[in-house]
């Protein structure tokens, strides 16, 4: 696997109270060897759940700008970080006002494989939990829950940018 970009939010919106909260990183984290194992643990959950649906892009750019930001992305106009601004301004313009409810993390990866480029975007659950810290006291944590994926999508963005 290559993984090439990688970035994570935590999202908290409530569609009932329009409260949204998108905690985002300063900059892309960097890429390493848990970048890389979060990525397959989240590929092999995704493969195994059921009730999978296949899209396209919608042709109106103003509602789905993604085809567009992907062609920039890899014609290398657009740098990831701008990406993945461009994304996250993008889907608390598309929550507003729903009443969709979702509190989790947001978690975008590219990775470069054999046969194209690809775009994964997954929306995870998390679980609170106690940990020991170093002074061996008790702490709360959140972890991310692999088994409770919300959204996933995969994007082979070679094939949506036509090359081949």
């Amino acid at each position: 696997m290559a993984l090439k970009h990688f970035t994570a939010a935590y999202l908290q919106y409530t569609g009932s109270s329009s409260a949204f909260l998108l905690q985002k990183p300063a900059e892309e984290p960097a890429l390493d060897g848990r970048a890389e194992y979060l990525l397959r643990e989240l590929k092999q959950a995704f493969i195994g759940k059921a009730g999978k649906i296949h899209g396209e892009f919608s042709s109106d750019i103003s509602e789905a700008p993604l085809k567009p930001w992907l062609q920039q992305l890899l014609d290398k106009q657009l740098g990831f970080e701008s990406f993945s601004q461009k994304l996250w301004q993008h889907l608390e313009t598309s929550l507003a006002g729903t009443s969709v409810d979702v509190d989790g993390h947001v978690l975008i990866f590219i990775e470069a494989l054999a046969d194209g480029d690809f775009l994964h975007l997954f929306i995870v659950d998390h679980k609170e939990g106690l940990y020991l810290d170093s002074q061996l006291q008790l702490s709360d944590s959140l972890f991310l829950d692999l088994s409770k994926i919300v959204v996933a999508a995969r994007i082979n963005i070679s094939q949506a940018c036509g090359v081949e």
